[in-house]
C-alpha cells in the first residue's frame, strides 16, 4: 500500500510539473508583438491580431495597417479583447507564487471558481412568478407594471499581489465614485474626458458615467479609460493622454550634503569640468556654460518627441555633454522617458524581501524599510523596453530620467545620478532594481580590468560564458539578427556565424569555458522542441557535449532581469 501511495504521489507530482510547464509556455505566447511584453489593455484589430493599446496606437500613427499581416486598419476599428484579458488573468493566477498563507495561484483560482457568480439582483419585489406557481394560483396579485432597474453586483477586487505584479491602475469602480475619464479625441472620435461619477456598473467591464461640470452622460465607457484621480501613479494609457509627473520639491537636491553609498561611489567618476562651488549663482553658471570644457559624458536618448529632444539638447549644452543618435560603446548615460510614482508600503516590503537585507536593497544595510527621510520614495519606470534600453542595461550604463538633466541645469553642475536612476521598465515592476544591479556589475568588472584594456568595451559580461548561433528569419516585429548580435556582444558573448565552425571555435583556449547556445525565432514550445531535435541530430553538433536551444525571448528577458534565465 505504501509503495502504491508513493507511486501515486510521484505521478501526481509529474502531472503538476507538466501542467506548470504547459501554463508557462502558454503564458509566454500571450505577449504583444510590438513591445514583446505581456499585454497591457489588449486591443484587437479586425484581422484578430492583438496588441497592447498604447503599442497599436503608436503603430497606427506611423502606418495605418496591421504590423503583422499588413491589412489596412484604422483606430476606429480597434476593440478591447475581453478573451485575451480573461486568459491573462487566468494565467496570472496559475503562475502566481505561493503566498504567505500557503495558497498558490491555482488554489486561489479554484477558490474563486467556487464563489457564486454575480447574479442580477432586484431592489424591488420579484417580477413575476414561476409558471407552475401561476398555474396553481399562487402568483401574487399585486406586482409592479414596470420591472425595477437591474443592477449587477460588482466583481470582487483582484488579490493584492496580482494587482502589484500586473500594475492594474483602473477598476473596479463603484457606483457614485468620482473618476477621471481619458479624452478620446483622435481621428474620427471626439469624446472629451473630464471628471465624472459612475452611475452604473455593467457586466462587460464598462461603466455608465455622468460628467460633473457639463452634466453630460456617456454609456459603455471601457474601464481602460477610467482612472482614480487620487492615485499616486499616473500611466500613459493612450497616446493622446499626457503622462502626469509629480513635481519634485527643491529640498530633494539638498540631500547631496549627506551622500549615500551610491553617491560615494559616484564621486570617483570623472568630474563634469567645473567645481561644485559655482552652483550657488545660477546667472554666472549660465554665462560660464559656453566656456566650459567638453565633459566625458555621452548621452543617448530614448522615448522623446522633437520638443523633448530640444529641451534635452539645451540642458546637455550647459553640462558640455555630447548627444549621440545611436548606441556606441562611448555612451555613459541613457536618458529615458519615465513614469513617476510613489513607492507604496507593499512595494517596499517586496523589494526588501527580494534584496534579502543585503547591499542590493536601497532601504538600508539592515534590510528594514526606513519610515522617515527615505530619499528613494519615488520610483521611476521606463515606459518602453526599447533596444536602446536593453543595450544600456546589458552595458551597465546609467539609466536616468530627464529630471536628472533638468536638475543639473538648475544647479549649474553635475548632480548625483543615484536620485534619478530608473527602477526598471513599466511592464516588469516585479523585477527588483535591474538597472542598478547591472551598473554595479559593470563597476566590479572595471575594477578587474587590465591597464591596457578599453573600459568603454566593458559591460556586465552577462553572456561571457556562452557562444551563440542565431537560427531563423527573425521577421518583424521580432528584433533583427543584427540587434540581437549587438546585445550579445555587449554582454560579452561570442557569435558563431556558421554551425560548421562551432566545434573549432569552442575548441580554442579562450572559448573552452563557454557553452554553445542556439537562439531561434520560434516562440511556440512545440516548434522549438522540434527544432531542438533536428539541430541535435546534425553532424556539426555531434561532437559538442552540451548544446542549449532557446528562443530570442530568453535573451531579452535575461537582460531585463539582469540575470540569466534557466536554459531548460
Amino acid at each position: 500500500m505504501a509503495e502504491r501511495g508513493s507511486a501515486g504521489s510521484g505521478g501526481a507530482a509529474a502531472s503538476l510539473r507538466r501542467l506548470a510547464a504547459a501554463a508557462e509556455g502558454f503564458a509566454a505566447q500571450l505577449q504583444c508583438a510590438i513591445c514583446l511584453c505581456a499585454y497591457t489593455s489588449p486591443t484587437s484589430l479586425p484581422c484578430n491580431h492583438c496588441f497592447c493599446e498604447e503599442c497599436i496606437h503608436r503603430a497606427l500613427e506611423l502606418k495605418p495597417e496591421c504590423p503583422i499581416c499588413k491589412a489596412p486598419a484604422t483606430k476606429r476599428r480597434l476593440r478591447f479583447d475581453t478573451m485575451i484579458a480573461q486568459l491573462l488573468r487566468a494565467t496570472g493566477l496559475l503562475s502566481a507564487p505561493v503566498g504567505a498563507g500557503g495558497a498558490s495561484g491555482s488554489a486561489r483560482l479554484e477558490a474563486e471558481e467556487k464563489l457564486p457568480a454575480p447574479a442580477a439582483t432586484f431592489r424591488g419585489a420579484v417580477v413575476g412568478a414561476p409558471a407552475r406557481a401561476r398555474a396553481n394560483g399562487k402568483a401574487k396579485a399585486a406586482r409592479p407594471a414596470v420591472p425595477p432597474a437591474v443592477e449587477r453586483e460588482q466583481p470582487p477586487p483582484p488579490p493584492a499581489n496580482e494587482a502589484r505584479e500586473q500594475l492594474q491602475l483602473n477598476g473596479p469602480f463603484a457606483v457614485g465614485q468620482l473618476v477621471d475619464i481619458v479624452s478620446r479625441t483622435w481621428v474620427g472620435v471626439n469624446k472629451p474626458g473630464g471628471a465624472a461619477r459612475v452611475t452604473k456598473v455593467n457586466g462587460d467591464h464598462t461603466y455608465n458615467v455622468k460628467y460633473v461640470l457639463d452634466s453630460r452622460r456617456e454609456r459603455k465607457v471601457p474601464d481602460c479609460y477610467l482612472h482614480n484621480p487620487s492615485a499616486e501613479l499616473a500611466a500613459d494609457v493612450t497616446p493622446s493622454r499626457a503622462v502626469k509627473q509629480r513635481q519634485r520639491r527643491t529640498t530633494t537636491y539638498a540631500t547631496r550634503d549627506t551622500p549615500s553609498s551610491d553617491e560615494e561611489e559616484d564621486a570617483r567618476s570623472p568630474p563634469s569640468g567645473k567645481p561644485s562651488g559655482g552652483a550657488g549663482n545660477n546667472s554666472s553658471g549660465g554665462k560660464a556654460s559656453g566656456k566650459r570644457k567638453r565633459s566625458e559624458m555621452v548621452l543617448l536618448c530614448s522615448g522623446f518627441d522633437a520638443k523633448g529632444t530640444n529641451e534635452i539638447e539645451k540642458w546637455s549644452e550647459l553640462l558640455g555633454a555630447e548627444i549621440v543618435a545611436s548606441w556606441t560603446n562611448r555612451v555613459t548615460h541613457l536618458v529615458v522617458k519615465c513614469v513617476v510614482g510613489e513607492k507604496t508600503s507593499s512595494d517596499a516590503d517586496a523589494s526588501g524581501e527580494q534584496a534579502g537585507g543585503g547591499a542590493g536593497g536601497r532601504s538600508g544595510a539592515s534590510g528594514k524599510r526606513q519610515l522617515f527621510g527615505d530619499t528613494r520614495a519615488v520610483q521611476r519606470w521606463v515606459k518602453i523596453r526599447s533596444m536602446k534600453y536593453l543595450k544600456a542595461l546589458v552595458g551597465g550604463r546609467w539609466i536616468v530620467s530627464e529630471e536628472w538633466l533638468q536638475a543639473c541645469a538648475v544647479g549649474g553642475t553635475r548632480v548625483s545620478e543615484a536620485d534619478f536612476e530608473a527602477d526598471g521598465h513599466l511592464k516588469g515592476r516585479n523585477i527588483d532594481d535591474a538597472p542598478r544591479r547591472s551598473r554595479k556589475r559593470r563597476q566590479e568588472n572595471l575594477l578587474k580590468l587590465a591597464s591596457d584594456a578599453d573600459p568603454d568595451a566593458v559591460g556586465t559580461q552577462l553572456f561571457a560564458t556562452f557562444c551563440f548561433h542565431l537560427v531563423g528569419d527573425f521577421l518583424p516585429p521580432m528584433p533583427p539578427q543584427s540587434e540581437l548580435d549587438t546585445l550579445l556582444t555587449i554582454g560579452g558573448g561570442t557569435r558563431v556565424r556558421l554551425l560548421d565552425d562551432a566545434a573549432a571555435k569552442l575548441a580554442k583556449a579562450e572559448n573552452r569555458h563557454r557553452q554553445l547556445v542556439v537562439v531561434s525565432d520560434r516562440i511556440n514550445p512545440v516548434g522549438l522542441r522540434d527544432l531542438a531535435k533536428y539541430l541535435k541530430a546534425l553532424p556539426q553538433l555531434a561532437s559538442i557535449a552540451d548544446v542549449a536551444i532557446v528562443n530570442y525571448q530568453w535573451v531579452l528577458n535575461s537582460i531585463s532581469e539582469a540575470k540569466l534565465r534557466p536554459l531548460k
